[in-house]
């Protein structure tokens, strides 16, 4: 009985072993246009391809390490291989390799590096200086990868043979244990090796009794490495990840109140952002700034754990600007007005000038708003036609008052006069309040007005007549400033 158990334990450690390695080959970085820098990429995948045998290993695809890194995470610039081989315990890589272009001088350099995480060092790393161009890159990854590869094999065959799966000590039997993450979601591997049904934390997984390394790897955290003994079933095991942040903080700002109802758009390493405070991994970033209104703001920051970096807009700004061609006329003659740029004069017309493109334009003394958009880096020529003034009405003849078809046939009272005061009228304006429109009874408030004379009850009577008669289209003039309305004089 014993025998078959520790032949059912042998054939355990030895399906553990035979997993396929894993292989991520993670972006390229440096002073390279970004589709040269995909090319050298895939260049490096494609050789991986043809040099390992895929019953052995699994080449990751990119979609797959985008997904298991994140974006923000995935560009970072590294250090002695340090940061490769943490992006690739993040994929439950066995092995991460990256190329590195460096611009030195008028010159380029290639460097190329393999991290194992199994062995948590450099597997493998070469620099050349002689390369020329693009080209000269592919040469160097063409003649030096296959050996690299082929090495690879070798040490995987080797790990094969011994039966190893890291630093394991067994005892007699499997256990399952229940693992979780604070928080949940870190991409899990134990002793090197992903295992399928617990990929990512919460999981249950069956394990051998000893000591077995977890990794726990998730986007904003370090990355946990962690030994646990495993001597009885269901245990239950949960790794505390430490945070591994620093913040990136856009002050947003505007000129005057220029496009402030627009707001700007922030993108970091090619990804859209939708706050202004930003939790990101360490790392180097570049940033964009977009708005409607200004010139896009482009810069690089670096991420430092636990730092707290502020980029204020204030300092930045550059307003989009168009040049704006604007004259005026008046009675069918050009006239010299004083042209308005949000609120502020700028000149008289015929004006030619820049003007921000998200601008307010007004012109002449009454401020009237000009329907023009300036466009960046363009000219828009813009004929602005005052309208023709209004002439005043001559009032109409006693006893001709718009109203005189619609009076009862016969007139009960004398011709009179009647003024009654309008509110509201705007100062020095110039506009229309109409004809009067007289609803019925009119002629019974007149003779009610005149019976009362000059007693208590004449104003009431005059509040009776104004109630029915209504003031339209008429045309005014209101003389003099601050006004705060205007008389009409009624004949009957």
């Amino acid at each position: 009985m014993k025998k078959a158990v520790i032949c059912l334990l042998l054939s355990a450690v030895a399906a553990f072993a035979q997993q396929k390695q894993r292989v991520a080959v993670l972006p390229s970085v440096g002073d390279l246009d970004p589709q040269r820098l995909i090319l050298l990429t895939d260049k490096v995948r494609e050789i991986a391809t043809q040099n390992l045998p895929m019953g052995d290993f699994n080449i990751l695809k990119q979609d797959v390490i985008t997904k298991m890194i994140g974006e923000e995470e995935l560009y970072r610039s590294c250090k002695e291989g340090v940061c490769i081989g943490d992006l690739a315990k993040k994929t439950n890589a066995n092995y991460g390799a990256r190329c590195d272009v460096i611009r030195l001088d008028n010159s380029l350099v290639l460097k190329f590096e393999m991290y194992s995480v199994n062995e948590e060092a450099i597997f493998e790393t070469f620099t050349d200086y002689d390369v020329k161009d693009f080209r000269g890159m592919l040469a160097v990854l063409e003649a030096r990868l296959p050996n690299t590869f082929k090495k690879m094999m070798s040490a995987s065959k080797s790990r094969e043979v011994t039966g190893g799966i890291g630093s394991v000590e067994y005892g007699g039997g499997t256990y399952k244990v229940s693992l979780s993450t604070t928080p949940q979601g870190a991409a899990l591997s134990f002793n090197g090796v992903p295992v399928g049904g617990c990929a990512k934390s919460p999981c249950s997984v069956e394990l051998p009794e000893g000591k077995v390394r977890i990794l726990a790897a998730m986007e904003q955290y370090e990355t946990a490495d962690t030994t646990v003994t495993v001597n009885s079933n269901n245990q239950y095991v949960n790794i505390r990840l430490k945070p591994n942040i620093g913040q990136l903080t856009i002050k947003p700002a505007y000129s005057g109140n220029i496009g402030a109802n627009r707001g700007w758009s922030l993108n970091i390493n090619g990804k859209a952002y939708s706050t202004y405070e930003n939790a990101l991994s360490p790392g180097n970033y570049a940033v964009k700034l977009s708005h409607e209104c200004y010139e896009e703001i482009n810069f690089k920051v670096g991420i430092v754990k636990g730092s707290r970096e502020t980029f204020n807009l204030a300092q930045h700004l550059k307003p989009k600007t168009g040049v704006l061609i604007l004259n005026a006329h008046k009675n069918g003659a050009p006239v010299s007005e004083t042209v308005f740029v949000n609120g502020s004069p700028a000149g008289q017309t015929p004006f030619n000038g820049a003007v921000p493109v998200c601008s307010e334009v007004a012109i002449g003394n009454s401020v009237n708003k000009v329907n023009v958009n300036p466009a960046h880096n363009e000219t828009v020529q813009y004929n602005y036609v005052f309208p023709a003034a209004p002439t005043a009405t001559t009032p109409p003849p006693r006893g001709n008052a718009p109203y005189a078809a619609q009076q009862a046939k016969q007139r009960k009272t004398p011709p009179g006069v009647m003024t009654l005061r309008v509110a509201s009228a705007a100062a020095g304006g110039i506009g229309v309040i109409g004809g009067l429109v007289v609803n019925g009874g009119i002629q019974a408030a007149f003779d009610e007005y005149y019976a009362a004379g000059n007693t208590p009850q004449a104003e009431k009577a005059r509040e009776n007549v104004n109630g029915k008669i209504a003031l339209r289209n008429t045309l005014y003039t209101v003389a003099g400033v601050g006004l705060a309305g205007f008389t009409v004089t009624l004949f009957f």
